[in-house]
């Protein structure tokens, strides 16, 4: 192939990925997780152990 085709071939497939339409609109995340999201595994971790020890 020849750097031309190449830059073709590249030109046509980054234009038909723009020329699409969006998925539509976008379906919120559920924002319940705040303190996972911020703080990270650990405020899970806690909540996961604090749920297994009210079991017992």
């Amino acid at each position: 192939m020849k750097t031309n085709d190449l830059v073709k071939y590249l030109t046509v497939q980054v234009v038909s990925r723009i020329d699409q339409p969006k998925k539509g609109p976008r379906v919120k995340e559920r924002d319940d997780n705040f303190s996972t999201r911020w703080f990270g595994l650990i405020p899970l971790s806690l909540r996961l152990l604090r749920k297994q020890l009210r079991k017992h």
